[in-house]
C-alpha cells in the first residue's frame, strides 16, 4: 500500500537511529566509569583528610588531586564533544521521521496514524 520509497527510507531513519543509541550508550558507560573513577577519588581525598593530624595537605598530595582531577575532566569533554553530535543527529532523525509520516500522510490520506504505523511497522520486521 505504502510506496517502497517511504518505506525504505523509515527503515534507514530506524536503522540510522538504532546506530546512534548504541553510540550514546557506549558512551554513557564510559562517563559511569569515570564517575566511579571520581568517587573514588573523592573517598580517597575524605580518607587522607580525616586522617590528616592537622589541616594541611601536602603539596605533592595536592598535585595529584588537581593532575587527576583535569584528566578526568578532560576526558568528560572529550566524551561531550562526542555525544553532541550523535544527539544532533537523533534530533535531525526526529525531524526526518515526522516529515517522512507527513509525506505519507498527504501522499495516502485516507490512511490512519495507526495504517500507517502497522504497515511500517510490518516492513521493518522483514
Amino acid at each position: 500500500m505504502i510506496g517502497k520509497h517511504y518505506i525504505d527510507e523509515a527503515l534507514r531513519i530506524r536503522e540510522t537511529y538504532l546506530k546512534t543509541i548504541d553510540e550514546v550508550l557506549d558512551k554513557e558507560k564510559i562517563i559511569n566509569k569515570y564517575k566511579v573513577k571520581v568517587s573514588n577519588k573523592m573517598n580517597i581525598l575524605k580518607d587522607y583528610v580525616d586522617n590528616l593530624e592537622d589541616d594541611t595537605i601536602t603539596e605533592n598530595i595536592k598535585k595529584d588531586l588537581i593532575k587527576d582531577t583535569l584528566n578526568i575532566e578532560i576526558e568528560l569533554k572529550n566524551i561531550s564533544k562526542e555525544i553532541v553530535p550523535l544527539l544532533d543527529i537523533i534530533e535531525k532523525l526526529k525531524k526526518e521521521s515526522k516529515n517522512l509520516y507527513n509525506k505519507i500522510k498527504e501522499k495516502y490520506p485516507e490512511l490512519s496514524e495507526q495504517d500507517i504505523q502497522k504497515e511500517i511497522f510490518l516492513n521493518l520486521k522483514k
